[in-house]
């Protein structure tokens, strides 16, 4: 157990999730300054003790003894929220600073190499529309883009894509270095899930240097209405070309442009692109088709649901890397792995992961009997 690698890792998830060493010692039942001392490296805890520091971090033993891939998932702004939405928020941040390590350990365990997605561009707003569309071009995307497509052809890149249910705050996450990871906010609509996964793409791109550094450069945390920050103009300016491009945009106002004063034609607008109304009024709001004193009039004004998830994951194929699936099911066949672990790797209750990997088994079972006959 390495021991010698505990203190910083301590420190670290402590302060990601909001708790003070008296606080982490209350909860282990000894001294502050003990606490203390273990951070400093003054002291070691014992091994017994290290899983208790693991459980009341609300980490995994193998994250807080071996994690060597750890971003940093730290907003750049501090969002105002109630206690609880706080809590659950940073509790989101944690898990997905884990989710990234548990990425890197199944190829480490699995002994492959993940690929690396290797596109970058310095974000230019007059140079938006060709760049969006080298990207629909790289990622061999349609010109009306459904979230689907999305996924598969950032899984294609080496993107690895999450859709996790997280705190209605949170839209969604990103990280790139030794892999490249997205997390999505798998409770919000169709349409705005779409707009998020290309907003983190965008940060992805133009954001994102990788290959760790600098606190905080390896990974973006975008919160709902935080569209003031200029990174993420930026990622909404890029995710709303890429779904919206400027070309069609200006034909579909020359074809509509009447009925698009009606509010109750956005909704059926939006669809057409596959985008939320609230991402295509702001498109046109772009345009000169609304204005911003239009936005109650088109737009509901009532805000979204505050919901803190019990579980990340409850179906596995629509919510999970199918990479790290991949990785999973391969090692466990091997019993390199347990159902336990899969759980922990995936963020689904282990009835599910049980369940997943019973019909797994009659489908590999099905296949070779097939295959016999």
């Amino acid at each position: 157990m390495k021991l010698h690698t505990i203190p910083q890792r301590m420190s670290d998830v402590r302060e990601l999730i909001g708790l003070s060493q008296t606080a982490l010692a209350k909860r282990l039942g000894v001294s502050p300054s003990l606490v203390s001392m273990w951070e400093g490296g003054e002291r070691s805890p014992a091994e017994g003790q290290v899983l208790e520091i693991a459980s009341a971090l609300g980490v995994s033993l193998d994250f807080l003894v071996n994690a060597e891939v750890r971003p940093h998932f730290q907003p750049r702004a501090t969002v105002t929220m109630p206690a609880k939405e706080d809590h659950a928020c940073r509790q989101a941040l944690r898990d997905a600073t884990e989710q990234v390590f548990y990425l890197a350990s199944a190829y480490e365990m699995a002994k492959e190499v993940p690929g690396q997605f290797s596109l970058r561009c310095d974000f230019s707003s007059g140079q938006l529309p060709g760049l969006a569309q080298q990207v629909r071009e790289a990622f061999k995307l349609d010109r009306r883009v459904s979230s689907e497509e999305l996924k598969r052809a950032a899984t294609e890149r080496n993107i690895h894509v999450f859709e996790w249910s997280l705190p209605s705050k949170i839209s969604g996450l990103s990280y790139r270095g030794a892999v490249t990871v997205i997390i999505i906010n798998r409770d919000h609509p169709p349409g705005r899930r779409l707009f998020t996964l290309a907003h983190e793409l965008g940060h992805v791109l133009f954001h994102l240097p990788g290959g760790g550094g600098e606190r905080g450069v390896d990974t973006e945390v975008s919160f709902f209405a935080s569209n003031r920050d200029p990174k993420e103009k930026e990622a909404n300016s890029f995710a709303a070309e890429l779904l919206m491009p400027t070309d069609e945009i200006d034909a579909f106002v020359r074809r509509f442009g009447h009925e698009l004063q009606s509010p109750s034609f956005l909704p059926v607008a939006a669809r057409a692109f596959n985008v939320s109304p609230d991402a295509l009024f702001y498109r046109l709001v772009g345009k000169n088709v609304y204005a911003w004193t239009d936005k109650d009039r088109f737009l509901s004004s009532r805000k979204p649901e505050v919901k803190l998830p019990e579980t990340r994951v409850e179906n596995i194929d629509e919510q999970v890397d199918p990479d790290l699936v991949r990785l999973g099911l391969r090692l466990y066949e091997q019993e390199a792995v347990s159902a336990g672990k899969l759980a922990e790797w995936f963020f689904a209750p282990r009835l599910v992961v049980e369940d997943y990997l019973a019909r797994f088994s009659e489908e590999r079972d099905s296949v070779i009997v097939g295959s016999g006959d």
